[in-house]
């Protein structure tokens, strides 16, 4: 108690997990996913939202993107086998309004839903994403169901999306879920702390490096 906080640690290259307490989930996180995500593959990580921006690679993760949808549940497939570029899709920085559904992101809803009865239940544009200053919006475009945290998704309506949110896509019954995503999103005010400690923020193209040590006389 009374202690001067911490530096905020680096988070390392391993896969990190889905959930968390109450949901939250730290801003350190998505940086690191998205380091992770443009080492190992940006472009299958940003299906469905055309080329590459020139130079995206020497800009830090924050001016990359600000949400992640990461699949937490995949009917029939162990996600542990797959890696983090093939069950995730990272909203690209100033590129919304972003659309989900089989027409826009073909390769990753083969990936996580193998079952073509169950592909079925995923519309061609599904949902659709927006980001207004520090609001993530998500609009059910589809007739079938969709659950946040739970609760049955209204049609045609902007619903607000707070951070470590759960999308549930239901199957024929209208009651299990047969594909799930944890939203990722960028918390300001946490970044605007990790910014007190981490003033020059690393840049993807380059290791962190680790601060010298002064020699003892």
């Amino acid at each position: 108690s009374g202690g001067l906080p911490t530096r905020p640690q680096m988070l390392g290259g391993a896969a990190l997990p889905g959930g968390y307490p109450g949901g939250a989930v730290p801003a350190c996180h998505l940086d690191s996913l998205i380091r992770q995500l443009w080492q190992s593959g940006w472009e299958a990580a940003t299906e469905g939202q055309g080329a590459m921006p020139l130079g995206a690679g020497a800009r830090p993760p924050q001016e990359l993107a600000d949400a992640v949808l990461e699949c937490t549940l995949a009917s029939g497939v162990d996600l542990a086998q797959l890696p983090l570029k093939d069950k995730c899709l990272a909203f690209r920085k100033g590129e919304d309004p972003w659309q989900w559904g089989r027409q826009h992101q073909p390769q990753l809803v083969a990936r996580l839903v193998p079952q073509e009865d169950l592909r079925t239940c995923i519309s061609r544009s599904h949902l659709v994403f927006s980001q207004q200053k520090l609001a993530f919006r998500m609009k059910k475009l589809s007739p079938n169901v969709v659950l946040m945290n739970g609760n049955p998704v209204p049609p045609q309506q902007e619903m607000l999306l707070p951070n470590g949110a759960q999308i549930g896509l239901c199957g024929k019954d209208n009651i299990t879920t047969f594909l799930e995503f944890k939203v990722i999103l960028r918390d300001p005010l946490q970044e605007q702390q990790q910014q007190l400690y981490m003033p020059h923020p690393q840049q993807l193209a380059t290791r962190p490096q680790m601060p010298q040590m002064e020699s003892q006389p």
